[in-house]
């Protein structure tokens, strides 16, 4: 809520306030904005540290968080038979150009935006692709699994990798 309505509001505010107007010196939109930004910034760092402090206790219990990368090709080949059955059949690319103009973004859901370049005249063709919320975030793969261990794949990782799936 505070993004969607009232950063929203302080930007629109940015937009038109002028240097001169006397209430911008008591604290302008761009001040705050900035001061806002500073704040959000120094959260992201301290989520991005508390992740990497998690991971290895999560190890020690048996839960794996992996990398594409990291997979094993029996685990790929996992991850790869999920996206086939469950993942493809819930997207649909949506190609964007003038008789397509930029489609409506819900609040709070996840798009992937491709690039695309036709082989035969050239042209890049941007394309999005909405993530239905009904899909897993973190995909368990049992392939190549210790006992006791329980591996996981993002599902934004696993999109990424099977994108030439996506467009053929």
């Amino acid at each position: 809520e505070f993004y969607m309505k009232r950063v929203g509001l302080l930007r629109g505010v940015a937009e038109v306030e002028s240097e001169d107007d006397p209430v911008a010196r008591t604290g302008s939109a761009r001040d705050r904005l900035a001061q806002i930004r500073k704040s959000v910034l120094d959260l992201l760092v301290e989520q991005a540290r508390c992740y990497q402090a998690l991971l290895p206790q999560l190890a020690s219990h048996g839960i794996l968080l992996a990398a594409w990368d990291e997979l094993t090709e029996a685990q790929r080949d996992e991850a790869s038979r999920f996206f086939d059955r469950n993942v493809s059949p819930a997207l649909t690319p949506l190609g964007l150009d003038p008789a397509h103009p930029f489609p409506f973004m819900s609040n709070l859901s996840t798009n992937w935006g491709f690039i695309l370049c036709n082989p035969d005249t050239e042209e890049y063709v941007p394309v999005r692709v909405k993530i239905p919320t009904m899909l897993p975030s973190w995909i368990p793969l049992k392939a190549d699994a210790a006992p006791g261990e329980r591996r996981f794949l993002r599902l934004e990782d696993l999109i990424r990798h099977s994108a030439d799936k996506l467009f053929p």
